[in-house]
């Protein structure tokens, strides 16, 4: 159940990226594809997202439109996945024991002013983000999740 949940996520997510829509006032890239809703970060809003859009990084939401949840976001062409979105499909306790031990050996970079928290792999490349110490700005790399979970 959850590997479809996130096929669906890859899915809207090229779609979003090969044909977007855009938005009527900012002109902001967006997809509406299936229950998913894509948006990209408005740089004007005053958040640790905005902050990374302005310094170069491209950033979007993805929301999962059927359920009113805000399931995860990207950086560059990485898709991080919620807790959130994680828990409705995988009990708690998996995955405290499964993700918690990404955020024990975390490394740090200040990004467009926004403290990043990142486990890397083997190339470097983010695992697992938290964005200026702040849960609600956490996510785990799809393909993690997949590993791990699935």
């Amino acid at each position: 159940m959850l590997d479809d949940e996130l096929m669906e996520m890859e899915e809207a997510f090229a779609e979003f990226r090969k044909n977007p829509s855009f938005t009527a006032k900012k002109n902001l890239r967006m997809k509406n594809y299936g229950r998913w809703f894509i948006i990209e970060q408005n740089p004007e809003r005053e958040s640790p997202y905005a902050h990374l859009k302005n310094a170069g990084l491209f950033i979007a939401h993805i929301i999962d439109d059927d359920n009113d949840l805000f399931a995860g976001f990207t950086i560059k062409e990485n898709i991080y996945v919620k807790p959130g979105m994680l828990s409705r499909f995988i009990d708690g306790d998996l995955l405290r024991r499964e993700l918690t031990p990404y955020f024990e050996d975390m490394e740090t970079k200040k990004f467009g002013g926004v403290k990043i928290d990142y486990a890397p792999d083997e190339k470097g490349n983010a695992l697992a983000v938290q964005l200026n110490e702040n849960n609600l700005h956490i996510g785990f790399r799809i393909d993690l999740i997949r590993e791990l979970l699935l």
